[in-house]
């Protein structure tokens, strides 16, 4: 038989059998890897389509090259540009032969897992298809790719141990042991198998879980995540199987990226709580607990008194001179009247504001829908704002008035304003934990302060609040004055004595 031709770069290879659950087909895998010579392209998986198609996105297989059936591959493969050269079969032992005959007859190098067949007439047959074809047929029949195994023979080539008698072999696995002691170790491998991936509860967390509670930005958000972090870095292993260091391995890969690292792991950290519910894991074996998030970045700086007076001095000048177009001030002034997020300011429409009551009713927002009631200066402004012709949007975009003012159209005015302005650079989100500060240092309840600003918790309202220096100082000064009254009528009191 004529010497097969030498591949240049990795090989192109494809595996039928060892999807989830199953043994060998990890070894050879792994095999292929510590080798660096082979690249896992295509694979009929499992005898199961759906077990196949759920081994082949474990295995990060590209979607069109995992395959329901092992003769569907072969023929598709074979008339594929840059399709596989060599397939590895690791089913069950009856299966290799056919299977073997298959990737041959299309052309195809074929590794196979031993025994090459169920009888000698059926080898053959293999061997001369094979020469026939002129293709390479590999059987991994021994250890020989074993370093322990290989340094043995060398021994024994070299006369290190002397003539070699007698030769005894054992193969002792202990989970055969299992029968002894009334176990089933078939149906322990069985329910491994069916146990899920992190790729499966990823999936079951969108749909059973996010998809029924979210709002489609928060799931959008979770999917994010999932797709750029969870799934490349923790998408194989089993749900039972990840553990704390496979977390904290996780948020260091991502440290480079703090922000983005703690958003994966709140969504892990809920994921695997979920996957307690769902009985995947045992109670309280959530792998998040104890692992540290990264510290919070740089807080919103607070606008403060004399950046505000400078802000709407600006403001009031880009309305009389028409130095920009209208929506932009009106936008700003809303946002801070109604402490609001600039997703519920620039979509805002018409049918949304009730005059005769004074109310904003937001059909939908970040949590839901909302209400809140438009002061005298928030009525005056809505009331008076400017309504085009068939235009649903209070703030229409000055760039295409059939839509609503977009957030970066938003941003860059507050840009525009605060340099105008002389006012250091804060984010549009500084405007909300002004007017939430703002609502704090009122006075009025807690519980009112969230109903204005639409904050669903007091960690959340109180996360806004920032505490001013005067308010602090005078409330230190009213401390100190009580405390003096009381040790100064003390004094008195014991003079008089």
């Amino acid at each position: 038989m004529e010497q097969p031709t030498i591949f240049p770069g990795r090989i192109r290879l494809g595996m039928v059998g060892g999807g989830e659950g199953a043994f060998i087909g990890a070894v050879h895998r792994h095999a292929a890897r510590f080798d660096d010579r082979y690249e896992l392209l295509a694979g009929a998986l499992s005898s199961s389509a759906d077990a196949s198609q759920r081994s082949g996105r474990a295995l990060g297989l590209a979607p069109e090259r995992i395959y329901d059936d092992y003769r569907q591959m072969a023929q598709a493969e074979a008339a594929r540009a840059g399709g596989i050269e060599a397939v590895v079969i690791v089913t069950p032992n009856h299966m290799h032969a056919p299977v073997a005959r298959v990737f041959l007859e299309a052309g195809i190098h074929v590794i196979c897992d031993k025994p090459l067949a169920l009888s000698l007439a059926e080898g053959q047959a293999l061997a001369a298809l094979a020469h026939t074809q002129r293709r390479v047929f590999a059987l991994t029949h021994t250890y020989t790719g074993y370093p322990m195994v290989r340094h043995a023979r060398a021994m024994v080539a070299a006369g290190d141990i002397g003539e070699v008698r007698l030769v005894q072999v054992e193969y002792a696995q202990d989970w055969l042991a299992e029968v002894r002691r009334g176990g089933d170790p078939g149906g322990a491998k069985a329910e491994a198998r069916k146990a899920p991936t992190m790729a499966e509860l990823c999936k079951k967390f969108m749909e059973d879980y996010s998809k029924k509670r979210n709002k489609v930005s928060t799931q959008d958000g979770y999917q994010g995540v999932i797709d750029r972090n969870i799934i490349p870095l923790l998408g194989r292993k089993k749900v039972h199987d990840v553990k704390r260091p496979d977390i904290a391995g996780l948020m260091e890969k991502l440290a480079y990226k703090p922000t983005e690292a703690n958003k994966t792991f709140g969504v892990l950290r809920k994921m695997f709580n979920l996957a307690e519910v769902w009985g995947f894991r045992p109670d309280g074996t959530n792998p998040c607990r104890h692992v540290p998030m990264y510290p919070p970045g740089k807080e919103t700086r607070l606008i403060v008194d004399e950046e505000m007076v400078r802000i709407f001095r600006q403001l009031e000048k880009l309305e009389a001179e028409g130095l920009e177009n209208y929506v932009i001030p009106l936008a700003i002034r809303l946002q801070f009247e109604f402490a609001a997020r600039r997703s519920e300011i620039c979509p805002l429409e018409w049918s949304w504001l009730d005059f005769e009551n004074r109310r904003v009713v937001w059909p939908d927002s970040k949590v839901g829908g909302i209400s809140k009631p438009m002061s005298e200066e928030a009525y005056r402004l809505l009331s008076t704002a400017p309504r085009l012709e068939g235009c649903p949007y209070v703030l229409p975009s000055p760039n295409d008035p059939a839509k609503h003012l977009t957030f970066g159209e938003h941003y860059g005015g507050w840009c525009r304003t605060l340099k105008a302005a002389s006012v250091p650079h804060v984010g549009t989100h500084g405007i909300r934990h002004r007017s939430t500060t703002d609502i704090a240092n009122s006075g009025v309840p807690t519980k009112v302060g969230m109903k204005l600003t639409g904050h669903k918790t007091v960690a959340m309202f109180m996360h806004y609040v920032h505490t001013e220096d005067k308010p602090v100082r005078e409330a230190a000064e009213l401390v100190a004055s009580r405390r003096q009254a009381i040790t100064g009528a003390r004094q008195l009191a014991e003079a008089v004595a």
